[in-house]
């Protein structure tokens, strides 16, 4: 019998670094940008260390340096993520508190 061969992709193998493989958590965000690139900083906040009352303590667990046009496409992705998200649990809403408030009043 004649065997044809078969049409086969060389397998992709992603090595993933030993510091990578355990996902960090993070409970705020911030994008900042420059003419080049955009930069998504995000962090892990909690009043439990403050030194004074009302102070938050935020820590640092990535920072993302993107560029523009990859940017817009980490939005449009997301924005198909939350909204098949949202289909399946039901509308994510914002939960007001004085973090939010004082990190949105930075940027007026």
């Amino acid at each position: 019998m004649d065997q044809k061969p078969q049409n086969t992709l060389p397998k992709v193998v992603e090595v993933v670094p030993e510091a990578m493989r355990t996902p960090v958590y993070a409970n705020a965000f911030r994008a900042t940008f420059t003419p080049y690139d955009f930069e998504a900083i995000f962090a892990h906040v909690s009043t439990t260390n403050s030194v004074r009352e009302g102070e938050f303590e935020a820590r640092l667990t990535a920072r993302v340096v993107l560029q523009p046009v990859l940017a817009k496409r980490m939005l449009a992705n997301l924005k198909e993520a939350v909204e098949d998200y949202e289909q399946q649990f039901g509308e994510i809403r914002e939960v007001e508190d004085d973090l939010h408030e004082r990190t949105s009043s930075e940027k007026e």
